[in-house]
């Protein structure tokens, strides 16, 4: 159902669960410079529909949005089995499903909060479409879930960076990104955001934590670049605060170490931004304090941060002021 393309790329086929109807996403982005396009075979077995199929195609590599999302001529297979050539840089998505179409929607009106108090898990709520999502908690890069929490309780009151393993890029991307999440709106003046997390194993080098004051992401291929804190701590005990930026020219304010913590415990983090002064608490006692003048790091929202593609749990998130 999902496997690399032998000439750069990969697909992912998806099916309904009563085999009415499927469909098959391939992708070209990986491919190289001297591979124009590639051609593929489909054979459909398994009892799926194959006699009629729809077939939408975007540029993914074009800032020309005439080129998203384009429908292209019906395919009928013969016999189950079909070709398609797919050009570099593309995404096409073969279904046997109808009623697709490309549009144009506008965002719902922001729900700002004027509390946020135990946003994990207790009072944030699933997305309500099976996703097993947080309502309130928007990934930026890898895929945050409810889940087991995997210190032994069979509740799935814990929210999981789920995504494992570096993924397939759909897009140019210039270094490496880490999984995170952003919850709440664009807080300003001084706020405390506190939250759990636990190592689901004991690999070396795993980090995790939470962050303050995101703002300006920089986007263009490089989502972990922007404007905030990230309070850190690794499965060795180190904790740091790092500044993160768009333009990655900034750094480490302030750093400490602690009892290295042991995979299925949970330890709190907390982060109190006042004016320019913050603090830093790990399981509850204060680590550290430091001062930033920056003039742009004084408002954002809050969040959960992985520092690479592996599961973590978080839960008892909270923003008060």
């Amino acid at each position: 159902a999902n496997k690399s393309l032998a000439g750069g790329g990969s697909y992912n086929t998806y099916q309904a669960p009563d085999h009415s109807a499927w469909s098959m996403v391939a992708e070209s982005t990986e491919a190289p410079s001297s591979q124009p396009s590639q051609r593929i075979t489909v054979h459909v077995t398994g009892g799926l529909p194959a006699s009629h199929l729809y077939v939408w195609a975007t540029n993914i590599w074009s800032t020309n949005s005439s080129t998203y999302m384009v429908r292209e001529p019906d395919i009928y297979p013969s016999g189950g089995t079909f070709s398609y050539t797919i050009p570099r840089g593309y995404i096409v998505t073969f279904t046997s499903a109808y009623g697709q179409g490309r549009k144009f929607a506008s965002s719902p009106a922001p729900d700002y909060m004027h509390q946020a108090s135990g946003l994990l898990p207790e009072q944030a709520g699933t997305a309500g479409d099976g996703s097993e999502e947080p309502a309130l908690l928007s990934p930026q890069e890898g895929a945050f879930e409810y889940a087991p929490c995997g210190d032994g309780s069979v509740v799935n009151d814990c929210v999981q960076q789920r995504a494992i393993g570096l993924p397939t890029r759909w897009y140019p991307v210039k270094s490496t990104s880490n999984p995170y999440a952003v919850l709440g709106y664009d807080w300003t003046g001084a706020y405390t955001v506190t939250g759990s997390v636990m190592f689901t194993g004991n690999d070396a080098g795993q980090t995790a934590g939470i962050i303050g004051r995101f703002s300006a992401q920089y986007g263009a291929g490089q989502p972990q670049l922007y404007r905030g804190y990230e309070l850190t701590l690794r499965t060795d005990g180190e904790w740091w605060l790092w500044k993160n930026s768009q333009c990655n020219c900034t750094g480490t304010l302030i750093s400490g170490k602690v009892a290295a913590p042991k995979a299925g415990t949970w330890h709190a983090l907390s982060l109190t931004m006042n004016g320019h002064t913050l603090s830093m608490s790990v399981d509850g006692r204060k680590v550290g304090q430091v001062t930033d003048n920056d003039a742009k790091y004084t408002h954002g929202a809050a969040g959960v941060m992985t520092g690479g593609w592996y599961g973590v749990s978080f839960r008892n998130m909270s923003v008060t002021w």
